[in-house]
């Protein structure tokens, strides 16, 4: 609600872009390609072709961009040059809205480790970001989307140094995932109560404290509130669990 501007109106595009296997841009159509899902707002009085790109990259992994969402407002923001941002958000291969591809069929099976992610984000960058223009772009990650953006800063060193206007990251996952979950479990043992702790770390989804384990997770490690917003729910609702154990444990 801070972002929202009741002046401005928001326009929106979306699609879906053809990657390859390994999450590069195919040279040519192949109807092995998969598709990952992207949308795009901007000022409704503003050429979006004139519009500074800002890309976000949701953390997870697993997750949808819908916790996010009340980002799209900043393109309500004008800046010191007369223009505003183009705010583009997309649901990496298997998560959100990449579940299924634009004909509906499953993208589930799906294995994917940081490096697929970064080549992915870079098909993202010039295909679908740098379409409008030629840049520059703004990079923001949030969580495990933040050391995407790391180590795609890392990876394209040349090509981010000569595109990227910036990179902001919000609370960011260390490049070490090993010791980022064992922060994590260790923070929730302290914070949460014992009984809830064991339930969500054993995985027992069986366990009839499942729900109130969660939202015991939720309010005290995540949002400090016990309402959990729609656009988090929407999240929570299209996460592919697979994913998010296949890379976090």
């Amino acid at each position: 609600d801070v972002l929202k501007d009741a002046s401005c109106q928001l326009s929106s595009n979306e699609g879906y872009l053809n990657i390859t296997e390994n999450g590069n841009l195919p040279v040519k159509y192949d109807p092995n390609d998969k598709q990952i899902f992207w949308k795009e707002f901007w000022n409704s009085s503003q050429d979006p072709s004139k519009t500074m790109p800002f890309l976000v990259v949701n953390g997870g992994p697993g997750s949808s961009f819908d916790y996010l969402l009340m980002l799209r407002y900043l393109g309500c923001k004008t800046l010191s040059y007369r223009t505003s941002y183009r705010i583009i958000f997309y649901d990496q291969l298997g998560s959100g809205r990449s579940k299924v591809d634009s004909h509906g069929k499953s993208q589930l099976d799906v294995v994917l480790d940081s490096n697929y992610l970064v080549r992915e984000l870079q098909a993202m960058v010039q295909g679908v970001v740098l379409m409008q223009n030629n840049g520059p772009f703004h990079l923001f990650g949030e969580g495990f989307g933040g050391m995407i953006c790391l180590k795609y800063a890392t990876n394209y060193p040349n090509f981010t140094q000569s595109k990227m206007a910036s990179m902001i990251l919000a609370s960011p996952s260390g490049p070490n995932m090993n010791k980022t979950v064992e922060g994590i479990r260790a923070n929730m043992k302290e914070t949460m109560t014992i009984g809830n702790y064991e339930t969500l770390i054993f995985k027992n989804e069986t366990d009839t404290n499942w729900k109130e384990a969660l939202e015991e997770y939720n309010y005290k490690m995540i949002l400090r509130t016990k309402a959990a917003p729609d656009c988090l729910l929407c999240t929570l609702k299209m996460r592919n669990a697979n994913i998010q154990r296949a890379i976090w444990g």
